[in-house]
């Protein structure tokens, strides 16, 4: 089953949107997910893909990443510094279906790569982006600052 998560607006492309989610009965939109209700969603997720024309640093990979779910998402903005291709996740060109459409044949036929980049990117997010880690870069950056 195809579930999406989050608010969608309320116009032309949003109502498209949710009709043809509705065509289809594979699909769902449960609409936002708060904290524990995404936790509940990422434990049950066989994949978290994120086919998107831009982003910055969608914390949603982050999350993903942390709680050990494989990513399939656009090579575009701050996702690749998030990734590490065929390591910690899977790249698609939003450009071009076909590669979504590949990888996501992937992360389907093959559970052993589905498992393997999940502890991979799960130890990723730990290492990289835990908060305290973040802290402490925070921390470094601003020792180095007031040092000049």
């Amino acid at each position: 089953k195809l579930i999406f998560l989050g608010e969608v607006a309320d116009d032309d492309y949003g109502r498209e949107f949710l009709e043809l989610v509705r065509a289809r009965p594979w699909c769902e939109h449960a609409g936002f997910a708060g904290r524990a209700a995404l936790k509940n969603y990422f434990a049950r997720a066989s994949f978290l893909a994120l086919p998107t024309l831009e982003d910055n640093c969608p914390m949603t990979v982050l999350e993903a990443m942390a709680a050990g779910v494989p990513v399939l998402a656009s090579a575009v903005g701050g996702v690749p510094d998030l990734i590490e291709p065929e390591v910690t996740g899977l790249f698609c060109d939003p450009q071009k279906p076909e590669t979504f459409s590949q990888q996501l044949a992937r992360l389907l036929d093959d559970s052993a790569l589905s498992a393997q980049l999940a502890a991979a990117a799960r130890m990723a997010a730990l290492k990289k982006f835990h908060p305290e880690v973040v802290a402490r870069r925070h921390l470094e950056i601003y020792r180095e600052v007031l040092r000049r």
